[in-house]
């Protein structure tokens, strides 16, 4: 087992938040966004979609980085046999909030290693149950934090922790789009520990 601390990794992602989060664990890397036109889901199982879409994410990088590991990631939120993405803007975005509300929905993650001609992709879900929320609680959270950029209309690493009123997840970080138990378990499966010191 290396310490991941020198091998170069890139993060194919420019959410802040996924970046700390790696840093927070000690792995040094570089994140950039991908440049990969995500397919729409059109039937199946979202499992094998959502590491699709990591795959994609990562392997966009591939070229402008040889010789680093790139990490891919992804997330879809299910609700009542509709599968939710990124609403992009505030109408869609309440729309969302909407369906969501007083329900119980699936998120599933979908994370993506690739290392030269390597690759490994695995999954994960969660289940949240949001609380029945008024319409005005709706908006004022919309209006707070502006989550039009997250599958399902919320960051649960701010405010958007006041939506629910229980979660089941095998891994806190998989609510924000990064399951850092796949990511760790990927990486020591290729020698590499967050845990040792760079020689």
């Amino acid at each position: 087992m290396k310490s991941i601390q020198g091998q170069p990794v890139v993060l194919a992602s420019s959410a802040l938040w996924r970046s700390e989060a790696l840093t927070r664990l000690g792995i040094p890397h570089l994140a950039q966004s991908p440049h990969y036109q995500e397919p729409p889901f059109v039937g199946g199982a979202l499992e094998t979609h959502v590491q699709t879409l990591a795959l994609g994410k990562a392997k966009s990088l591939a070229a402008q980085h040889p010789g680093a590991i790139l990490i891919g990631l992804d997330q879809l939120i299910e609700v009542k046999g509709q599968v939710l993405g990124k609403p992009g803007a505030h109408q869609q975005a309440l729309a969302q909030l909407r369906l969501l509300n007083g329900q119980t929905h699936r998120l599933v993650n979908g994370l993506a290693l690739v290392w030269g001609k390597k690759e490994q992709t695995f999954f994960d879900q969660s289940e949240l149950k949001m609380r029945s929320l008024q319409e005005a609680e709706l908006e004022y959270y919309l209006q707070a934090e502006t989550p039009y950029q997250c599958a399902g209309s919320y960051q649960i690493e701010g405010l958007g922790a006041s939506l629910f009123e229980q979660i089941n997840t095998p891994d806190l970080g998989s609510i924000v789009g990064l399951p850092v138990h796949l990511l760790l378990n990927g990486l020591r499966r290729w020698g590499f520990s967050n845990l040792l010191a760079n020689d």
